[in-house]
């Protein structure tokens, strides 16, 4: 392999004969090239994966304060059937904890033959979602039984939860939690079925499934990486 350069001037202090060209080992340049490609790809990857997860925790708060179900829980029908006093708490609770879920995972460039393998890997949301049924502040005790709220909403789907009650509205009673509505006897209750959900296809699967934010994460990873270089 021949490599030539000529600089301006340079030919009119040592006359002809150049550019000056000289001859290279074409696997030692080859190998040495692909060494500094290595090098430079993984300083960007590193760079890159702290930027997308930022990006993806910022995604994540974007996609599920903008929820109909995040707005009904917040100062709604749910906080009002729930009987939540607090529902901010628990919602910052739910957010914070889907963040810190959020992995960016650096696979070191490795040279393999003529080929460079390695890139960026990406995992979101635990798919039991233990880490959120498991907050304190997703359930709480009520004078006759356990308020696991957000147990109900995600998997209970839409059978009967309570037997022999019934969730009235009265904004005037001083028995409400909510400030709105009471539990009182007869009939039964269960989820509001136009938010109700079951194991794999509930309010968190929903807002967060892979078809719909795919392409949303490897914008944000690309964007990341075109940033890091």
């Amino acid at each position: 392999m021949w490599i030539v350069w000529y600089e301006p001037g340079i030919l009119k202090q040592f006359g002809p004969g150049w550019p000056k060209m000289i001859k290279i080992n074409q696997k030692q340049f080859n190998d040495g090239l692909k060494q500094m490609i290595y090098q430079n790809l993984n300083v960007a990857l590193r760079k890159a994966a702290k930027l997308a997860n930022t990006e993806l925790q910022k995604l994540i708060s974007d996609l599920l304060s903008s929820s109909s179900t995040y707005a009904s829980l917040l100062n709604g029908k749910l906080k009002s059937e729930f009987g939540l006093q607090n529902p901010e708490q628990a919602l910052q609770d739910i957010l914070k904890t889907l963040q810190s879920s959020v992995l960016v995972e650096v696979n070191p460039i490795r040279i393999s033959g003529n080929v460079l393998k390695g890139g960026l890997s990406v995992s979101m949301i635990k798919e039991d979602l233990s880490d959120i049924l498991a907050l304190s502040s997703v359930k709480y005790s009520s004078k006759t039984f356990e308020v696991d709220w957000l147990d109900w909403l995600l998997l209970q789907g839409d059978r009967v939860i309570i037997m022999n009650a019934h969730i009235s509205y009265d904004a005037h009673s001083t028995k409400s939690r909510s400030g709105v509505a009471i539990m009182e006897a007869g009939g039964s209750w269960r989820v509001p079925p136009q938010f109700s959900g079951v194991d794999g296809d509930n309010w968190i699967t929903k807002t967060f499934g892979a078809s719909k934010i795919r392409k949303r994460v490897f914008d944000i990873l690309q964007s990341s990486l075109e940033r890091s270089f």
